[in-house]
């Protein structure tokens, strides 16, 4: 079940009704679980409710394993810096250093977005 919620959590998937829908659609999934046995949302959900604890320690092991490795430094927090430009929203683009003055507060809302996620 660990494996199949990494992967959901990969494709963006982190409500158990989408992870449900996911693993019914994906090959992948149905490969790992196996044909006609596709756990439904509230299994999904309870996995997580009880294992709180050990996939936040699984997620903290994968990232020191990737810092050990040099795939990670830690220094960084990446964010897709796309500006789509549209009549309605001519001057809402977020300029560089808007953004470097705010860090702190982006990073502190992340964790807390993140606590959200994992409660």
């Amino acid at each position: 079940m660990m494996v199949l919620l990494i992967y959901s959590y990969m494709n963006g998937c982190f409500s158990s009704r989408e992870i449900e829908k996911l693993m019914r659609r994906d090959c992948v999934c149905m490969r790992i679980v196996g044909m006609g046995r596709i756990p439904d949302h509230s299994t999904i959900d309870r996995f997580i409710r009880n294992s709180h604890d050990a996939i936040a320690d699984i997620m903290r092991q994968s990232v020191m394993k990737l810092m050990e490795l040099g795939e990670l430094d830690g220094q960084a927090v990446f964010q897709d810096g796309t500006k789509i430009e549209s009549a309605a929203g001519k001057y809402t683009f977020v300029w560089r250093t808007g953004c470097e003055k705010n860090l702190a507060k982006a990073l502190m809302r992340g964790f807390r977005d993140f606590k959200f996620i994992w409660p």
